[in-house]
């Protein structure tokens, strides 16, 4: 389970030192360039979503800048991605990396958030909100039948539905692997749903 706390800052690292020590390492120019085209690929930001190596990579770039190298390492030691996040992603970063925040009204996105004056610790406290452990749903066993073996779970809300298809998939998995009828009750778009699997 570590890992999941530190994706952003474990990526963002490998990418970043591996940056710097190609750099330094006086390539010829062929390779220096498919080095850069392949470091740029990995890199890149993704279009709707975050890319963890290209934040990871730009906060300690940035970090390095500021602070020197030295106090890279001790905030590799000492911080997890939703810290990171909150210490490090400023508003000059987040104006550079364009993010907003955004919702989902019926059909189409809004967005509600953008990298100005008050916007940006909007955008930096959803993004650190959702990281790590705290992106994963929490679900809970609320009951098993005694004679059918029925499991019963619930989804915990915190302001964020399940992605009822992939919802619907895991529930069958686990409905397989418990061996006995599975229902999963979640809230969605204010009201209750009840998802329900048979084993076979």
């Amino acid at each position: 389970m570590p890992q999941i706390e530190t994706k952003i800052m474990n990526e963002g690292w490998a990418s970043y030192w591996h940056n710097k020590l190609l750099k330094e390492l006086d390539l010829p120019q062929d390779l220096y360039l498919e080095f850069l085209k392949r470091h740029n690929q990995v890199i890149s930001p993704h279009e709707g979503s975050i890319n963890p190596y290209h934040l990871g990579f730009k906060i300690f770039e940035k970090l390095e800048q500021a602070k020197g190298i030295s106090h890279l390492f001790a905030v590799r030691e000492q911080e997890r991605d939703a810290s990171f996040i909150r210490k490090f992603l400023d508003r000059e970063l987040c104006h550079e990396l364009n993010l907003f925040a955004y919702f989902k009204k019926g059909r189409d996105f809004v967005v509600s958030e953008v990298a100005d004056e008050e916007g940006w610790q909007k955008i930096r406290n959803i993004l650190a909100a959702n990281v790590g452990i705290q992106a994963v749903p929490n679900i809970v066993v609320r009951e098993v039948g005694k004679k059918d073996r029925l499991l019963m779970l619930e989804h915990e809300w915190d302001h964020r539905e399940l992605q009822l298809e992939y919802a619907m998939h895991t529930i069958k998995y686990i409905a397989r692997l418990w061996d006995a009828r599975v229902r999963l009750r979640t809230l969605v778009r204010n009201s209750f749903q009840i998802l329900e699997a048979d084993p076979d």
